[in-house]
């Protein structure tokens, strides 16, 4: 049984193209986090045993890490945690998720740095190669690479050739964009 890993994508493209501020009210810390460890089943409709897991969640200070681990009878792995600031309101501080194995349809390292506006994402194909035309990701719209070895030239590692990538990937967002914006107007 292959799961699906577009939800997750879905996210980190909407976070990299977004350029506004959150518009979803701030969560009010009415009690804080604490100490949590639960002990994990992920079972298949049919009721069979698909992974055992943990939830661990530590706070420190005004921090809480927490961390959801699923070890899948196929050998897979979903490792997420996410670390949030709970000083008046929840905020959401750093996210990472690693899933590889037969039960994803492929592998994915997805990092977001909330402070540092960064989103990582580690999309590879059977090779070990991020997907990607000239930066844009292969059938994942919203990714998008500068940098790559062999991008578009053997130059694209280097700053002139990261440079004309990033303006050719520009160029591609700003024109989505557009196209986004005029499907919506025109209903």
């Amino acid at each position: 049984m292959k799961l699906n890993n577009r939800v997750f994508l879905a996210l980190a493209g909407a976070i990299l193209l977004r350029t506004g501020v959150a518009s979803a009210e701030p969560v009010v810390v009415r009690h804080v986090e604490g100490l949590v460890h639960g002990f994990l089943s992920l079972r298949s409709p049919g009721g069979g045993v698909l992974a055992n897991g943990d939830l661990i969640q530590d706070s420190r200070d005004d921090r809480v890490t927490s961390r959801l681990l699923f070890h899948f009878k196929d050998g897979s792995l979903h490792d997420e945690t996410a670390v949030f600031s709970q000083r008046g309101h929840f905020q959401l501080i750093s996210y990472h998720l690693v899933q590889k194995g037969p039960a994803f349809e492929r592998p994915l390292d997805m990092t977001i740095d909330c402070p540092a506006g960064h989103v990582t994402v580690g999309y590879k194909n059977e090779h070990g190669e991020a997907k990607q035309t000239r930066g844009v990701a292969a059938g994942e719209p919203g990714f998008y690479f500068v940098g790559q070895h062999f991008q578009y030239a053997f130059s694209s590692t280097m700053i002139h050739g990261a440079a004309r990538d990033a303006e050719y990937v520009a160029d591609v967002i700003a024109r989505r964009v557009r196209e986004a914006e005029r499907m919506r107007r025109t209903g």
